[in-house]
């Protein structure tokens, strides 16, 4: 009788540990743990979802629409199971893996899909490698796609500048952070006017050979080959600005492109239009680039 009751404990136990996925970022993230896809079908974009979307997609027969879905669940499937052997590459206890957030953005204007990024904690520290392709619909989330799975639970990088600059794409909509921007442009000519070259080059971000800062971190000033990156920047900045005593501020906007979530805050002076683009690593704006339009 004790031994029965012992078992039951356990079973009790075992039951409450693993709790059912409430939503796809958990589901998606217990099924790569559990090896089992199977948990993710109640997400996958059926004909129904097809049709309802209307004039956004290509218009298909029945028959068409039940081939490109089986397609799409089939490459799924072969992006879910890389991101399996990345996990496994990587001798991973799965069970320590946590799901911490799940931030949701819209990176193409003219797209019906949105991105999630899924952050989660692996032994202290937090990634944020893994990106999906979703549509909310009728209080449902359907996954389309996995992106980039290669990356996906590699556990390299801990700048969470993904789930940054998807948070930027929401903040974007709010009066508060444009304001934000515009003050980071005149902290930036703040910084030229004064010929302050350091304190500029703080606010630039790396692009080299280190794929694991470049785009991700601010440029180290006390390295000297960083440095002449900054100073190049600021040189460029300076001279473009000399003669912009007065300037107005443009429309802030996003794009999405390879190196992520861009922040373009366009400066309008004289006859010119002045482009300054970031990006977003944690709670800092960094810039990246910008150019110059001729009106």
């Amino acid at each position: 009788m004790r031994y029965l009751t012992l078992l039951l404990f356990i079973l009790v136990v075992s039951c409450k540990q693993k709790k059912t996925p409430v939503n796809l970022e958990e589901a998606f993230l217990q099924s790569v743990k559990d090896a089992d896809f199977n948990l993710l079908k109640k997400y996958l974009p059926d004909a129904a979802f097809y049709k309802s979307l209307g004039k956004d997609v290509k218009a298909r027969t029945d028959a068409e629409i039940d081939s490109f879905l089986k397609a799409s669940s089939d490459k799924l499937k072969g992006n879910w199971e890389t991101i399996r052997k990345n996990m496994a590459s990587k001798n991973a206890d799965a069970g320590k893996i946590q799901l911490h957030d799940a931030v949701i953005f819209s990176p193409y204007s003219q797209s019906v899909m949105q991105g999630m990024v899924l952050v989660y904690g692996y032994e202290g520290k937090e990634y944020d490698d893994i990106t999906l392709m979703v549509k909310k619909q009728s209080e449902k989330t359907y996954l389309l796609e996995i992106t980039n799975p290669l990356a996906a639970l590699q556990m390299k990088d801990t700048s969470l500048a993904s789930s940054s600059q998807a948070k930027a794409a929401n903040e974007l909509q709010t009066p508060a952070f444009t304001e934000l921007v515009k003050k980071k442009v005149e902290e930036l000519l703040s910084y030229a006017s004064e010929n302050n070259v350091q304190l500029f080059g703080n606010s630039v971000i790396y692009r080299g050979n280190d794929d694991a800062r470049s785009w991700k971190a601010a440029i180290n000033m006390n390295n000297a080959e960083e440095k002449i990156i900054a100073e190049g920047l600021f040189k460029e900045v300076k001279s473009v600005m000399t003669d912009c005593s007065g300037f107005t501020f443009g429309t802030v906007a996003g794009e999405k492109e390879s190196e992520g979530y861009w922040i373009v805050q366009p400066v309008v002076c004289g006859k010119k239009i002045v482009r300054f683009a970031f990006l977003k690593v944690k709670d800092k704006l960094l810039l990246g680039d910008f150019d110059v339009e001729q009106l």
